[in-house]
């Protein structure tokens, strides 16, 4: 994936990529980059045993609002889990992050759409501003279930024949 993502970011509007496969290697030449990546060979794990089906909750954010708040509040996040605490109800969020051991502290309310009952989760704040950046709408609808569960992320629409979906799996709030 990483290997065709390279590929993507290198065509121009009128370039064709050259491209060979081999039995262990595919090969792509755009003008005069050429890239080489070696196919794995094996079993595809079953994903789908990890995706929840049913999070009844939905939050809806601004994911700019969303990201700079995360970006303010990890500052003050402890250095080891990087945990920053979400705090939902059903037209806010609050962000809160506290690094006991440096004496670091933050806070901040956003306005959300949430729908579902009040929730506390925690999320590793490096991994929730990854999650964040990969989104290309203005809003972002997160699908949750319990403080234990992964949610399901997704933009608010996608292209057609785009099924596009992030996971983000919880930390134990300490």
């Amino acid at each position: 994936m990483k290997a065709l993502n390279l590929v993507l970011r290198n065509l121009e509007d009128d370039s064709m990529p050259q491209i060979a496969v081999a039995e262990t290697r595919a090969s792509f030449k755009v003008d005069d980059q050429h890239l080489i990546t070696r196919l794995i060979d094996g079993n595809y794990p079953k994903y789908e045993s990890v995706i929840p089906e049913d999070n009844p909750s939905r939050l809806i954010v601004n994911a700019d609002t969303f990201t700079s708040a995360a970006k303010r509040v990890s500052i003050f996040a402890n250095q080891i889990s990087h945990q920053v605490k979400l705090s939902l109800n059903a037209t806010t969020m609050k962000l809160e992050t506290e690094d006991p051991e440096m004496g670091g502290r933050a806070e901040e309310d956003i306005s959300v759409d949430f729908q579902g009952n009040d929730l506390q989760i925690a999320y590793n704040a490096n991994y929730l501003m990854d999650v964040l950046r990969h989104v290309d709408t203005d809003e972002v609808i997160f699908e949750l279930n319990t403080t234990n569960d992964a949610a399901i992320i997704h933009a608010t629409s996608q292209q057609e024949n785009e099924d596009f979906m992030m996971l983000l799996m919880p930390i134990r709030l300490s």
